[in-house]
């Protein structure tokens, strides 16, 4: 068996384990629909850019947890000292404010595809080691903490009310649409510091109801990220790995 296939193979099974973590999380059908978002129920807020923005302000800021799926399209976007990992893609699910989890999915060296388990539960963060597939300490030097994908108060909240030259794009299916422009240290704060440095425009889109936001589009340095969020407020249990190094 090569290195390579190693690697892949170790590195699959503890995807695997963390995705079935992240799967096996119970939906709350009383509250949330078979795509994990609130159903439409009731009266839409109205349909002003300014009064969307504020009222999502608020509703992100109250979130206790939420699943968040990220994906990258376009340049690569390295994610270690090294740049030899680039970050795919990333779906997790987060307990504010001390505990999350993400299966990651990168790219080696630009040819190797494989996936990763982070989890953070207080003071500890563990990535799985892609040649053993052990969860381990985080390395220094690498800035990933799943926990970044999602802060309520501390990012989402400011971030909202930070931006500017918001417009009403149109009522896509039974979500608003609204278009902004989001300074750059915001931006980065909602996405892990995946995107920063200058203003940018931002696609996202509310829930009509309850305000949340259930998408996030950016187009950055050649590179395109979308965020999707549901299952907000749905009970998380995230434990440290098993057999993690603590």
């Amino acid at each position: 068996m090569s290195l390579r296939t190693h690697r892949l193979g170790a590195a699959l099974v503890v995807a695997l384990g963390v995705v079935g973590m992240i799967t096996s999380l119970p939906t709350a059908e009383s509250a949330a629909g078979a795509d994990g978002q609130a159903p439409v129920v009731g009266e839409w807020l109205p349909a002003d850019p300014d009064t969307l923005i504020d009222d999502a302000a608020d509703a992100m800021a109250a979130v206790t947890s939420v699943r968040f799926e990220l994906r990258r399209s376009g340049a690569p976007v390295h994610i270690d000292p090294a740049n030899s990992l680039s970050l795919d893609s990333a779906v997790g699910r987060l307990q504010v404010p001390t505990s999350a989890e993400a299966l990651l999915t990168v790219t080696v060296d630009g040819s190797l595809v494989t996936e990763l388990g982070a989890v953070a539960v207080d003071a500890t963060i563990w990535l799985s080691n892609p040649i053993t597939g052990v969860f381990e300490p985080l390395p220094t030097g690498y800035d990933l903490d799943p926990r970044d994908f999602f802060d309520p108060e501390g990012a989402w909240k400011p971030f909202l009310q930070s931006l500017a030259d918001a417009e009403l794009v149109d009522q896509d299916g039974d979500r608003y649409h609204l278009r902004a422009t989001a300074p750059g240290d915001q931006l980065g704060a909602v996405t892990a510091g995946l995107v920063d440095g200058t203003d940018h425009e931002i696609d996202l889109w509310l829930h009509p109801t309850a305000a949340h936001v259930t998408r996030l589009v950016v187009a950055h340095d050649g590179t395109s990220w979308d965020l999707r969020l549901s299952e907000f407020d749905v009970p998380v249990r995230i434990e440290p790995p098993l057999g993690a190094d603590r």
